[in-house]
């Protein structure tokens, strides 16, 4: 099959939905399916190459660039998949795969509320049309979880349009990466908490630097990711706070040192106001880093409390607290459990195919089954 995905960003923009789309296209690929990702140009996308993994990357300048794509590539593409709601240019990527009777699957990933209310009415109101219009043009419905899938229902998805197939992780991947010391490459001394993810703000990683006030001087903590926004004023904070010597920010990693961070880590933190399903908990429970994390969105429906992970309340500085001190005596026990956990429900060599079938059902020699 030929099979383009859509999505706003892609390599070397790395957040969840980017990396959710590389690894199913590989999976894909290793089936004998072609695969190309259409994404914007501009900075987070520029001077790449047109191949990455495998991955045919097509960069356009707008949506009428896209267009183009889609009138020059129609009788070669089997299928449609898009990516993230309340964008247009997710948006035209259906309205384009309708025009040339291209079967669509839409991912939504999940719905981010917002704190300020601005922000708050502009999301109403783009669920109450756009998000609307983009589940009517969606052929198939990939929800990652139940929340999702209860989500995407409030915003007028139809229940039969929705399968469930969770986010997951590529084991044979990850069982060849070969972990070395992270704590001896980074100069570390101390046991450390991690936290792996964009550097934004609905990440709330400020909440972790004035939680650690409150944790141990004998525990450091380690914030890996990329800035979307916030990394200035995560960095003033920890000078404000002085924790420079207990808070160490890595900006930018290759995944052998995520992974070698992974296996040392006394736990993977996660501090969001509202989350679908992160790959960094799928990867943590892999390397049975034990995961600590705010019950938000999707976190639920994948850690469940004192069994695979350990849950607190968003924003609840005494609860996070109370979990780290719980990882000290709980957490390897905990991560056994996660890791088993994640091998029966949690991988692409099972889940990819699961997303295949559904493909291959809307799809007959590349046209719209009736």
């Amino acid at each position: 099959m030929n099979i383009v995905f859509v999505n706003r960003y892609f390599y070397p923009y790395l957040g969840g939905v980017e990396f959710y789309i590389l690894n199913l296209a590989k999976e894909l690929i290793k089936e004998g399916n072609s695969v190309t990702v259409v994404c914007l140009k501009g900075k987070k996308g520029t001077n790449v190459k047109s191949f990455f993994n495998g991955v045919r990357v097509v960069r356009v300048s707008n949506i009428l660039g896209m267009f183009f794509y889609f009138f020059h590539q129609a009788t070669q593409l089997h299928l449609c998949h898009v990516n993230m709601p309340r964008n247009w240019f997710s948006f035209f990527g259906l309205v384009f795969s309708k025009v040339f009777r291209i079967p669509t699957v839409f991912t939504p990933h999940c719905f981010y509320p917002s704190q300020e209310p601005l922000k708050s009415l502009a999301k109403t109101v783009c669920d109450l049309t756009l998000t609307k219009i983009m589940f009517k043009l969606s052929n198939k419905v990939i929800n990652l979880t139940e929340k999702d899938k209860e989500d995407s229902i409030q915003k007028g998805m139809q229940e039969f349009q929705s399968v469930i197939i969770p986010n997951s992780v590529n084991k044979l991947e990850l069982d060849g990466v070969e972990p070395y010391s992270f704590m001896k490459k980074y100069g570390l001394k101390k046991p450390f908490l991690l936290h792996i993810g964009r550097f934004a703000p609905v990440k709330c990683i400020d909440f972790l630097i004035q939680c650690h006030l409150h944790i141990p001087e004998g525990f450091d903590l380690i914030l890996m990711g990329q800035d979307d926004g916030t990394l200035n004023s995560v960095s003033r904070l920890i000078l404000e706070k002085k924790l420079k010597n207990r808070i160490h920010i890595i900006e930018k990693a290759p995944f052998v040192d995520v992974c070698s961070a992974y296996t040392e880590a006394l736990a993977l933190v996660i501090s969001s106001f509202y989350e679908g399903l992160p790959t960094v908990i799928l990867e943590a429970m892999f390397f049975q880093a034990p995961v600590v994390a705010s019950s938000v969105g999707g976190i639920p429906f994948v850690i469940k409390d004192g069994e695979n992970g350990f849950l607190y309340q968003w924003n609840d500085m005494g609860g996070y607290v109370e979990c780290v001190k719980k990882v000290m005596v709980e957490g390897k026990k905990v991560a056994h459990t996660a890791k088993k956990n994640l091998i029966d429900n949690y991988l692409w060599e099972r889940n990819a195919q699961k997303i295949l079938k559904i493909y291959k059902e809307l799809t007959k020699n590349g046209k719209l089954q009736n």
